[in-house]
């Protein structure tokens, strides 16, 4: 069969090679440089296709590696891989020039250092300025944007409309209504013709602001057909959905501003506060199907808080508690752009919007505060913060109180305020560090039902006994494991978030000590070891009865290793779990079991 399709190969190739149009043709593309094909595919924004065509070319000429790594790193940037454009700078030999290590910060998210590489730039090349405008606008700083992009403006003709857009967008972040109605007649006066994202959205804002719902419309509907245009381009590639998700955060954009405009800012009459609930519960349920990344959620977080700063104007001194309503509305989520630059590595941007959270007071404020510290390795400040604010926001909990009397949320909040503390504390190597289970211990009481405490809480007692114990030693102490072991139950019972870590923990745990009253059969204790270890089975089986099934397939390789245990009573419950998983999911456990 081997040789009959080298036959038929070898046959097609010699047809090839005859046919003289076929030879012309493939002659001609040959000459074509993989090179330029790159770059016309860069140009195109076939970022996928570039990066083929830039690999072909490297390939044939490899002398070229050093001269091709900023096109290599665009196209990265282009895949949204900052891995990979890291990388491609450790293998750089020569000094990156300010560009490069302009790009390089910008892609990896480190605005600051851009703007540090802007400095030098522009004295040597002032038309840079329109990147250094994006890295303050990427930082969310609308005021320097505002009057840098004012001050270019004024210095030179020429940046007048190249800047105008820019200071459109900040006009309507800082809600300086006069300036951004002054910015668009301008601009309105001047032509007629099409216009980008920024300048449409900026006056379509202003419509929004003058309660003009016919150039509002105008402005949404060519929006709209600038989007699905985009859509419908990147449909005809593959990977349409990545290449057009940026597309498709405009078009929810968009929604969100027409939503909010129906319901309230285009209309005479005052919703009630029902409608306006289920508006902003809906946008906070959205933001959790997105993408989790501060590119996708800062567009839509911007454009919310102007909404809202509209809103909560509009509903001054409305009746039944609306303004309350959109003010704490805002306050949220400026709290959730802090968390994504937190996230994203932004501090400074994170700690600028902090600042602006205090406008409006939330209970969480503290506690983002003290992650943010947390993070900028400011440990001691970060767990004064979280004292100072549960004795602030949490004065009932010092005294006995009812949990009636208290609501769920601020319950929940408090117990994660304790369970942050907790292990600040414990990782800070803190001289109060005696105190962490009794920090534990409240938080476990304020959240009954919370997976993570009951996670961390099992980690810190693990942690425990593997310092301070040696295997031997837990023989006698078999209690210790079984309300560890319990912890990690009850942590899986609310919650799969931590499964791989707990529940694989939970099991060896219990095998090394079934293990370990087998060894002991003989010795002085064993029926202290025996009594916990029947504890421990018990216990295994009612989490078998209260736990998913499905569980255990994440942990199945373990539990096949275990087939041959020493015990006779760990191996029967063992073999009980093996048994019902494999009847509830034949084909999952088939799989598992031949690749062994």
């Amino acid at each position: 069969m081997l040789s009959a399709s080298a036959r038929k190969s070898d046959n097609a190739s010699k047809v090839k090679a005859r046919d003289v149009d076929y030879s012309s043709i493939e002659a001609f593309v040959r000459r074509v440089s993989q090179r330029k094909l790159a770059q016309a595919s860069f140009h195109c924004q076939a970022h996928a296709r570039a990066l083929m065509h830039l690999e072909s070319h490297l390939r044939q000429a490899p002398s070229e590696s050093q001269a091709s790594l900023f096109l290599l790193q665009r196209i990265a940037a282009g895949l949204q891989d900052t891995d990979y454009v890291v990388g491609v700078t450790a293998t750089r030999q020569a000094q990156a020039s300010l560009q490069e290590r302009i790009f390089h910060h910008q892609v990896t998210g480190n605005y600051q250092d851009a703007l540090g590489c802007y400095e030098g730039a522009v004295r040597d090349s002032p038309d840079v300025m329109e990147g250094m405008l994006e890295c303050y606008n990427r930082l969310d700083q609308p005021n320097t944007v505002a009057a840098l992009a004012r001050g270019l403006a004024e210095s030179n003709e020429r940046w007048v409309e190249s800047k105008r857009e820019f200071r459109m967008e900040a006009a309507w972040q800082l809600a300086q209504w006069d300036e951004l109605e002054s910015l668009c007649s301008i601009q309105k006066d001047k032509d007629k013709g099409s216009h980008s994202w920024r300048h449409e959205f900026a006056c379509l804002i202003n419509c929004l602001h003058r309660n003009d719902s016919s150039g509002f419309y105008q402005h949404l509907q060519t929006l709209h057909r600038h989007e699905v245009t985009g859509i419908t381009a990147a449909a005809m590639e593959e990977a349409p959905y990545q290449r057009s998700y940026t597309h498709v955060v405009n078009l929810q954009v968009l929604n969100e501003v027409e939503s909010i405009a129906d319901l309230l800012l285009l209309r005479t009459d005052l919703p009630r506060i029902e409608l306006l609930e289920e508006l902003f519960t809906s946008w906070r349920t959205r933001s959790t199907f997105a993408q989790y990344s501060l590119e996708s959620q800062e567009p839509v977080l911007k454009v919310r808080r102007a909404l809202l700063e509209l809103c909560s104007r509009r509903l001054k001194d409305a009746p039944g508690g609306l303004e309350k309503v959109a003010v704490n509305e805002l306050g949220v989520n400026i709290l959730i752009s802090a968390k994504a630059a937190r996230k994203a590595g932004q501090f400074s941007k994170a700690f600028n919007l902090l600042i602006d959270a205090e406008r409006f007071p939330q209970p969480a404020l503290f506690l983002e505060r003290a992650k943010l510290l947390w993070t900028r390795h400011e440990l001691e400040q970060a767990i004064s913060v979280l004292k100072k604010g549960i004795q602030d926001h949490f004065p009932w909990y010092g005294t006995s109180f009812d949990r009636k009397d208290v609501a769920q949320c601020d319950l929940e909040l408090c117990a994660s305020a304790k369970l942050r503390l907790a292990r600040y504390v414990d990782e800070a190597a803190n001289l109060e560090a005696e105190y962490v289970p009794a920090l534990y211990v409240e938080a476990r009481s304020l959240a009954t039902a919370s997976e993570e405490v009951y996670y961390h809480s099992a980690n810190f007692y693990d942690k425990v006994i593997g310092k301070n114990y040696k295997e031997s030693d837990l023989d006698m102490r078999g209690d210790i494991i079984y309300h560890i072991m319990g912890l990690y139950g009850r942590s899986l019972l609310y919650g799969c978030r931590n499964i791989h870590q707990s529940l694989a923990r939970m099991l060896s745990l219990w095998f090394d000590y079934g293990s370990r009253v087998k060894q002991q059969q003989h010795g002085k204790n064993v029926s202290a070891m025996v009594s916990s270890l029947k504890k421990m089975n018990d216990f295994m089986v009612k989490f078998l009865e209260k736990c998913p099934t499905y569980y255990f397939l994440v942990v199945f390789p373990q539990l096949s290793s275990r087939i041959c245990h020493a015990n006779d009573t760990v191996w029967s419950v063992l073999r009980t779990i093996l048994v019902r998983t494999f009847v509830r999911y034949p084909n999952q456990v088939c799989f598992m079991v031949f690749t062994m």
